[in-house]
């Protein structure tokens, strides 16, 4: 009998490369525990949230596995950037941020807000508060924002927004800047009764929220964004979606969400630009109103079927 060398010598190989992926250690993640309903903390100890939920299942149909810590905002981030962690669930892109990490395409796009006590009447709106007690989540966003664009010089950093929150209701600062999703539901959670949003989204706020790793880890960007677009395509992440934010219609009217489906590639209407974000007529059309109108708006941008 003729021996296919070739064969063997090739044979051999994939039995030593299927141990290797079918024993892939689990990527190393991490969540914050008071972000609702993007990223929170079981009462078993077990990070959980769309966010992190959305990447678990990006991650699964790549075959990869990952497990989670928990831990504050300026901790997790710090680890990312070090190299012990492999990836977070829930970063918002920032020019800030771009030199630190590298960024999926967008999964979220949401609006921060304005919030304050019900009994101030000095604060109508962001032109209101220079001079006054801004407090926000160290190196959150809003801290990025507030700084960046100057808005007051008595800036208030807390560990997390429940602390912010909090601190606002008893007087202790006069304004937080936060995402407003998570604002209005954590104010539920803490059932914080005399605080409320003033004003309408602020667009310039505006939060791309994205999987991130370490600066030059270009393999498991591409990973997370060939996942990211797997799961899109099968409809899964906007079943994720829902399950997070559609299941209750009291915290939809709360929020006041409005999904905006679409086509990810019909220029110059809608499309994702080259950094993954929803463009075009159509979208900027679809921003306008909904800052008229108060309320937040998602973009799900779709290849045409």
């Amino acid at each position: 009998m003729k021996v296919n060398y070739k064969q063997i010598a090739a044979a051999g190989w994939i039995f030593c490369i299927l141990p290797m992926l079918s024993f892939a250690e689990p990527l190393r993640s991490a969540a914050e525990p008071d972000y609702p309903p993007l990223s929170i903390v079981n009462p078993d100890g077990q990070a959980d949230g769309f966010s992190v939920e959305l990447l678990r299942a990006t991650l699964n149909e790549m075959g990869r596995e990952v497990v989670f810590e928990t831990g504050l905002w300026a901790e997790i981030k710090s680890a990312l950037a070090e190299g012990s962690l492999d990836v977070l669930p829930l970063v918002g892109r920032t020019p800030e941020r771009e030199a630190i990490y590298d960024f999926t395409i967008p999964y979220l796009t949401l609006h921060g807000a304005l919030f304050i006590r019900n009994d101030n009447t000095q604060i109508h709106g962001l032109s209101d508060l220079p001079g006054q007690r801004i407090a926000v989540m160290k190196g959150d966003n809003a801290e990025e924002y507030v700084r960046r664009t100057r808005l007051s010089d008595r800036i208030v950093t807390t560990s997390n927004f429940d602390e912010a929150f909090r601190m606002l209701s008893a007087g202790r600062a006069d304004a937080v800047i936060a995402q407003k999703l998570m604002g209005v539901s954590l104010l539920k959670e803490l059932s914080l009764k005399n605080i409320q949003v003033r004003g309408k989204p602020n667009e310039e706020f505006k939060q791309d929220f994205c999987f991130a790793v370490k600066k030059g880890n270009a393999e498991l960007l591409s990973v997370l964004n060939e996942g990211l677009a797997v799961i899109k395509a099968k409809g899964l992440q906007r079943q994720i979606f829902h399950k997070w934010m559609g299941d209750s219609e009291q915290d939809a009217l709360r929020a006041r969400i409005i999904i905006y489906g679409g086509d990810w590639a019909y220029p110059p209407y809608e499309f994702l630009d080259d950094k993954g974000r929803p463009s075009g007529f159509n979208i900027d059309l679809a921003r306008a109103i909904a800052v008229e109108m108060g309320v937040e708006i998602s973009f799900h941008l779709e290849a045409r079927s």
